[in-house]
């Protein structure tokens, strides 16, 4: 076991100097240092698993008076001055050693006391009286052979006249006596049949893995306080007395699985114990491991191991599709089916009920996890407790988690009003923001004149007024742009600039913005727009890119940057890898936010015409209404039917610019209902969505039909259709396309097979047609993960982009664009192939 110095010694590398004490009687006593029984505790430290503690108190109660913490300063660093060899560090201790106890001189013959079998000492014992026993057997030795040395038997020494003192018997009693009364001073504590001299002390333990669990449990068994780390896994923090404690509980079957002890710091400690300290009841934690990994829920019970967590259940009682996250509903329950659901009341009234053990609040359900499982969470995304919200469980706290949520927001600039304290009403704008420390600059005007005051961030409420441009920063409209037409308490009515589309959202998810484009009549074939404001610190839905780090390169949009937190999540949407297996769940990844920079976002691609290249809705084309960054998918408003389908972005090509006349021409203008309840009137048109509009009809504020039944001023004249030649040949290419379409291309574009091309190289015969039979014995190879890009470009309309070698030699690849119409399915060749069934139960599958 190598001895390592601790931080709290000193590292001088001059030796210091030892004293002479002087003892009672004002006689000089020699150092300590000269004591050859001291050396040898200190040569047991290097030799053994004794712990600095244990040798200090074993050279303090051995010494007694004479031990002085400054005449064993040079010792104490020889000890450490091998880094880690220990036997090294113990031939320097000898060295040191020897010039304060230098070897004896070679006698002529051996003294009685070497050839006595050297009993095995107890270092927690003083051993004063039996060295003075030695002492005088030595004199009496000595007296001996000079008798021998001299003129004979009859030749014998004068006597040595004794001065006047304490004889050895006495001095032992004394010194018993000193050891009781230095005994009686020290209390001492039973731990496990044993007298503890050390106080307790935290050690860190590195245990084998898969040992972890049951050393922890056996030792809390033990009555020991043991914690987990949370940071490294098969690591323990056990509070004892020392390792040999810890060692001695351990079972012969555990105790080789702990590795190493170590005594950690102070600092490192405090860590440790606010770890374990309990979570209140009023806070959001975030599950770190197992199935519920990432969700985050509310805290219903905890303790130092433990912590009941409520949240949104994964496994419903009842049938539900596979991901579906929703509440419970008490009413789907199968009761009576080895199970029986049940009311849990408190203080009266029933709060919700149980089944199979299982407690349900509100359609939330208590789970329980270890403490180490579980990260605290400051301020959680509104997002991420969506089912919460909808729950209504805690509405107190649930109002003040939003409230928190919307203060994240709160910039310079901002119009804010004072709600509590003595400025209670004023109306102000913020001047400055500290949200470490939860206080805001106000500035406001006071009988005339500007005052600046610093107030609680929450003592105050932002202000938003009608015609302010907004963004929505949480909800099923998150990252939408408008200006705010209505506001009715929390709930206020947004126009999106783009579709003139009113939605409703509540004021806790708004956050004060300025567009980021303008709108023209038409656009340009480059579009331009303007970067963002300067801004000091990063916020939710800003482009940002890694400058360190092990995402160093990677770009995204900011997800969540949470108060108090060194760390932001973002989604890297623009350099994922192709192989990843799902489009559409981007991993969230954490970086500090010393590591990123604010970047300009790139160029929209909304307000553009898009045609889908790939996947189940191929050849699609419409405009795109909508872009999620953070899920790379795109809203199109298709051409033919006006119906709405969301692609992800790789799945889609630009074509050209839209014009945005047809957002603006009928808006304002006079329109006739010509359906429904309200048939016959007419009224200002006010607003377009996909499916509905808005009309102002008269002595009417607004109301909400139907786009089938209103027509505008042009289209109201009904004119009787009638068949010309134009409309047979439309009719006829029609019918030919729709022909032409029951070839292999649409069949292969269905749900069960379009999703294989991104993964696997199809084979394909190609026909006699094509270039004269020249690939008639060949098999071609789709490209991937695009079948409709290779090499060569985009392949033409209603043709596949395939590689196969050529017969040349060298046998390279040679890449064709061929006609959907000339390709087939082509059969296995090889043993051990992949194939793709086409037909019967297992329809798609590999």
């Amino acid at each position: 076991m190598s001895k390592r110095a601790g931080s709290s010694h000193h590292c001088g590398d001059e030796p210091t100097l030892k004293c002479l004490r002087i003892g009672e009687g004002n006689q000089a006593i020699p150092s300590a240092l000269h004591n050859p029984n001291a050396w040898e505790i200190l040569c047991k430290f290097l030799t053994s698993d004794m712990l600095m503690g244990e040798m200090d108190a074993a050279l303090e109660l051995y010494l007694g008076s004479q031990f002085s913490a400054e005449d064993w300063e040079e010792p104490r660093h020889v000890l450490f001055s091998s880094d880690g060899d220990d036997a090294q560090s113990l031939a320097n201790l000898n060295e040191l050693k020897l010039k304060y106890v230098p070897k004896p001189e070679p006698s002529r013959a051996v003294p009685i006391k070497q050839l006595r079998k050297p009993c095995k000492k107890n270092m927690y014992i003083l051993d004063e009286a039996e060295e003075e026993e030695e002492e005088e057997e030595e004199e009496e030795e000595e007296e001996e052979e000079e008798e021998e040395d001299g003129s004979g038997p009859l030749v014998r020494s004068p006597k040595v006249i004794h001065l006047l003192g304490p004889s050895a018997k006495d001095r032992l009693a004394a010194t018993y006596d000193d050891m009781a009364t230095r005994f009686e001073r020290n209390a001492t504590t039973p731990s496990h049949g044993c007298q503890v001299l050390i106080k307790d002390r935290m050690y860190l333990l590195h245990v084998q893995r898969t040992a972890t669990e049951h050393v922890a449990a056996h030792l809390r068994n033990q009555n020991f306080p043991v914690t987990v780390s949370a940071w490294v896994p098969g690591q323990l923090y056990v509070v004892a007395d020392s390792p040999r404690t810890i060692l001695q509980s351990l079972p012969s079957s555990l105790d080789l699985a702990v590795k190493d002890y170590t005594r950690i710091k102070d600092d490192e400690c405090e860590a440790v114990e606010r770890s374990r300290s309990k979570l209140p009841n009023t806070s959001w934690v975030r599950i770190t491991k197992g199935k519920y990994k990432n969700d985050v829920g509310k805290v219903f019970k905890s303790n130092e191991d433990l912590v009941e967590v409520l949240l949104a259940t994964q496994e419903f009682p009842y049938k539900m599709p596979r991901g579906t996250r929703a509440l419970a509903e008490q009413s789907r329950f199968p009761d009576g089916k080895g199970g029986q659901v049940s009311d849990i009341i408190s203080n009266g009234e029933v709060v919700g009920w149980s089944y199979k053990g299982e407690s349900y609040y509100k359609g939330l359900v208590v789970k329980i996890f270890h403490r180490n499982y579980v990260e605290l969470v400051a301020s959680p995304h509104v997002n991420n407790i969506q089912l919460h919200l909808e729950s209504g469980w805690d509405i107190p706290f649930l109002k003040a988690t939003m409230v928190a949520f919307l203060m994240q927001f709160l910039r310079v600039g901002d119009s804010a009003r004072v709600v509590k304290g003595s400025l209670h009403g004023e109306l102000g704008t913020i001047v400055s923001t500290d949200h470490a420390c939860d206080s805001v600059g106000l500035e406001y005007n006071f009988d005339g004149y500007l005052k600046e005051t610093e107030v609680s961030l929450w003592d105050i409420e932002r202000v938003f007024w009608v015609g302010d441009t907004v963004r929505v920063v949480a909800g099923p409209y998150m990252g939408l742009e408008g200006y705010l037409t209505q506001m009715s308490d929390d709930v206020f009515h947004v126009c999106q600039e783009t579709t003139k589309e009113v939605v409703e959202v509540s004021k806790y998810y708004l956050d004060w913005r300025p567009l980021r484009h303008t709108l023209k009549s038409h656009l340009p074939t480059q579009q331009h727009f303007e970067p963002p404001s300067k801004c000091d610190s990063i916020e939710i839905g800003d482009y940002i890119q890694v400058l360190d780090g092990e995402h160093t390169g990677r770009c995204g949009i900011v997800n969540w940057f949470s108060k108090g937190n060194t760390n932001l999540w973002f989604q890297d949407i623009f350099t994922a890898n192709n192989t990843e297996p799902g489009l559409t769940d981007l991993a969230t990844i954490s970086v500090p936010v010393a590591m990123v920079q604010r970047m300009d976002l790139t160029q929209t691609i909304a307000f553009t015409k898009k045609r889908v290249m790939i996947g189940p809705e191929f050849g699609a084309r419409g405009l795109v209404q909508h872009v999620d960054f953070p899920n790379a998918r795109l809203s199109l408003v298709c051409d033919g039917d006006k119906s709405i389908i969301n692609v992800p972005i790789r799945f889609t090509t630009k074509i050209h610019n839209a014009s945005l006349d047809s957002f603006k021409k009928d808006i304002g203008h006079e329109v006739f209902v010509i359906r429904g309840e309200w048939k016959g009137y007419r009224g200002t048109l006010d607003s377009l969505s996909v499916e509905t509009c808005t009309v102002a009809l008269c002595r009417q504020v607004r109301t909400t039909l139907k786009l089938h039944d209103v027509v505008t001023s042009s289209s109201s004249a009904l004119q009787p259709w009638s068949v010309d030649a134009l409309n047979i040949q439309n009719s006829i290419e029609a019918t030919t396309e729709k022909l032409q379409e029951t070839g292999l291309l649409p069949w292969l574009m269905s749900k069960e097979f379009s999703s294989k091309l991104s993964e696997y190289r199809i084979l394909f015969k190609v026909s006699v047609g094509f270039m004269n039979r020249r690939l008639q014995k060949r098999f071609v190879s789709t490209a991937c993960p695009d079948s409709f890009c290779g090499e060569n470009g985009p392949a033409p309309k209603g043709c596949m982009a395939v590689f196969c070698t050529s017969n040349s030699a060298g046998a390279t690849l040679k890449h064709y664009h061929i006609p959907a119409s000339d390709l087939s399915p082509a059969p296995p060749h090889k043993k051990n192939q992949e194939c793709l069934i086409l037909d019967g139960i297992h329809r798609g599958l590999i």
